[in-house]
């Protein structure tokens, strides 16, 4: 029998949940705090900005939920991580600390989790063969 390669699913979970609670709280600030966001999006020529900070604010509560509980994580991270592409080429050039770089850690952090997401989802079906 083979070994397994990457990260053991603790680490997975760990760094998952740690990414969940980042998107949770920068969705709730989107959501509540919605007047500075608005001001930040038209700095930022964000197309429609009183809509989009909503829409972008319950993508990143929804979706850091979803990762939280572990729910279509490959779906959702990759999503998240689309939101973050976005938000460091639109924001980063105007606000590089932290608008540029939190989004390309957050980016890469979502893009590990649903890669090692969709590795341990193959490995417990190769097991179970």
């Amino acid at each position: 029998m083979g070994e397994r390669r990457g990260f053991s699913p603790s680490a997975l979970t760990l760094i998952r949940t740690l990414v969940a609670v980042v998107f949770i709280g920068a969705g709730l600030r989107k959501l509540i705090g919605s007047d500075v966001v608005i001001e930040a999006f038209g700095r930022w020529d964000v197309p429609a900005p009183e809509v989009m900070v909503y829409v972008i604010g319950a993508i990143e509560l929804v979706g850091g939920l979803l990762l939280a509980f572990s729910i279509l994580t490959n779906l959702v991270a990759g999503m998240l991580a689309v939101d973050m592409a976005a938000a460091a080429l639109l924001a980063g050039p105007d606000d590089p600390l932290p608008h540029l770089w939190l989004p390309l850690v957050l980016l890469a952090a979502c893009g590990w989790i649903a890669l090692e997401s969709h590795r341990n989802r193959l490995a417990t079906r190769a097991r179970g063969r």
